[in-house]
């Protein structure tokens, strides 16, 4: 069963084609790594999915349903937290819709942030922040979360942190999850599968089970790298 369908005939910017012949599908409750070069199109594979980016030859259905615009049912989070400073933790989260407070107060502490909530944000740390990031993405109960980049600001122990926090709401809420890393062992860690954007899509399957740096992954890894290396995009992190 298909959630989330993807097929980008061509994408141009700036007089170039960004993405041709793109085609992804994710299952419902799946989690998706994309890694690929630096400037092979991720981002803009990633606004189009949100219906942030409709210039664009091709189609994206979500239930079988083109997406056309923005809709509350695919929730994005950015590399930056991006939030209104001059908004509380809590007003960030509910911006622009009418959530109760008892959500709010939920997701606050299911992101680690419980009685945070009339923090500014200049008074939360980088990885705080993208926690009121996420839990802004989470509030409108999507069905797909796109993430780009959304731990590359941060510490190397808050990045686990993290990681393990998305694991942990996807699970949670059953959402469908597509992240653009640069960072493959991120990519082996949280993916159920990983999609190599680069002349086309390339399929990694992965072990279901996988503790973090076991080795099991090495195989897709060495993969993955040597790929890129062939393609000249070494700014993929190894």
């Amino acid at each position: 069963m298909t959630l989330l369908q993807m097929a980008v005939t061509e994408k141009r910017l700036g007089g170039r084609s960004i993405l041709r012949d793109i085609r992804l599908a994710l299952a419902p409750g799946e989690i998706v790594s994309l890694v690929g070069a630096s400037g092979g199109g991720k981002s803009t594979l990633l606004a189009i999915a949100a219906g942030l980016d409709t210039a664009y030859q091709g189609q994206v259905l979500l239930g079988g349903v083109a997406v056309t615009g923005p809709v509350d049912a695919i929730g994005m989070v950015f590399q930056e937290p991006r939030l209104f400073p001059w908004l509380t933790a809590a007003q960030n989260i509910g911006f622009g819709g009418s959530f109760d407070d008892q959500r709010i107060a939920a997701l606050l502490a299911e992101v680690g942030l419980a009685g945070r909530g009339d923090a500014l944000p200049h008074q939360l740390s980088g990885g705080q922040a993208q926690r009121v990031a996420l839990a802004r993405a989470l509030v409108r109960r999507p069905r797909v979360l796109l993430l780009d980049e959304p731990f590359s600001a941060v510490d190397a122990l808050t990045r686990m942190q993290l990681q393990e926090l998305l694991l942990a709401v996807a699970r949670e809420h059953a959402v469908t999850v597509l992240m653009v890393t640069h960072d493959i062992d991120e990519a082996l860690f949280l993916g159920d599968r990983i999609v190599l954007l680069g002349d086309g899509v390339t399929d990694y399957a992965l072990p279901a089970a996988r503790p973090r740096d076991d080795g099991s992954g090495a195989a897709v890894r060495n993969s993955i790298l040597a790929r890129l290396h062939a393609a000249g995009g070494l700014a993929l992190r190894a």
